[in-house]
């Protein structure tokens, strides 16, 4: 048995330059959170041993604002008990409607954490799940139909119901921490090194998937049954010698960051009309994003890297039209 905070171990087929032989050996099985009537059991059967009693509203207001994360809830009822200084005592409505936003900021750490690690791993998910609590269903609902996987990892986190129907995010607290984050507004404290990670992360991984598209389709279109030969020339003999077995379209899952730099700085001219800019600053933009991949390397990055960081995935963003 394998136990993590994701499945990513068995879901991707390689880990850097080799197979990975794990891929699609075993199933994921997701601890899912609490339903109703346990997250009910949980916290009257513990209350009753603190000589607390609940009211009913109670276990209704809980679930609705940590949906069923035995943690949160049991960290959130702590809180509450805290202001019931004599037993037996009471656990009332108007208590943790007055309590509730301390209680969000005391939990606002354990929230970060939980969505740090979909962001990390998981952007695409992240995102939409980011969308559907400012308010954008019917994008969540057109990428959760397109991606059985997509779907399994946000409902198998318990961060949505119903992704595929009626998708609502399950945990009051993530959903008003979202909302309040700016759409795409992805720049964090640069001392903040944690949240610092995921914006690198985030924002990397969009580029490389969009270059990936953008780079295939448009080889495509200038060389035409030619453009896989085209692609090889921009990569050591060695590489197209692996990337051989594949066909074009999946060549380019294959690939990394760096080789697509390289095929970008050998047929620049392709593209360079579309995007009207410098070839030397483009691949200066890439070649300084590959470097400062933080959640990759074990290293702090300096206010002035964060600061050109920052400036380089803009112009790629713009080049890319992933405003």
């Amino acid at each position: 048995m394998l136990a993590g905070v994701n499945p990513h171990i068995v879901e991707a087929d390689r880990v850097g330059r080799f197979d990975n032989p794990l891929f699609s050996t075993t199933r994921a099985f997701f601890l899912r959170p609490f339903d109703f009537p346990t997250t009910r059991d949980m916290v009257r059967r513990i209350s009753r041993f603190m000589g607390l009693r609940v009211d009913e509203v109670v276990f209704n207001l809980l679930f609705e604002e940590y949906g069923g994360h035995p943690f949160l809830v049991r960290q959130a009822c702590s809180q509450l008990a805290r202001h019931v200084p004599t037993r037996p005592g009471q656990l009332t409505a108007a208590l943790f409607q007055n309590e509730r936003a301390a209680i969000g900021l005391t939990l606002q750490r354990n929230v970060r954490q939980i969505l740090n690690v979909l962001a990390i791993w998981y952007p695409d998910e992240y995102e939409m799940v980011q969308l559907l609590a400012q308010g954008d269903a019917v994008s969540f609902i057109e990428f959760a139909v397109g991606s059985a996987e997509f779907t399994q990892h946000v409902e198998g986190y318990g961060l949505v119901r119903d992704a595929r129907t009626d998708p609502r995010i399950s945990l009051g607290l993530v959903r008003s921490h979202l909302a309040r984050q700016p759409r795409r507004a992805e720049e964090s404290d640069p001392t903040d090194q944690e949240s610092l990670v995921v914006e690198v992360s985030r924002r990397r991984n969009r580029i490389e998937r969009a270059m990936r598209r953008f780079l295939r389709e448009g080889l495509l279109f200038a060389h035409g049954k030619k453009a896989m030969a085209e692609a090889m020339a921009a990569l050591p003999e060695e590489r197209r010698a692996i990337l051989a077995q594949f066909g074009y379209d999946q060549m380019w899952t294959e690939l990394y960051f760096n080789e697509l730099t390289s095929m970008l700085d050998l047929h620049f001219s392709v593209f360079q009309k579309r995007w009207g800019a410098d070839k030397a600053s483009v691949i200066q933009w890439m070649n300084h994003v590959n470097r400062c991949r933080s959640d990759a390397h074990a290293k702090r990055l300096g206010a002035d890297d964060v600061a050109y960081l920052r400036v380089c995935f803009k112009r790629l963003e713009e080049l890319l039209e992933l405003q």
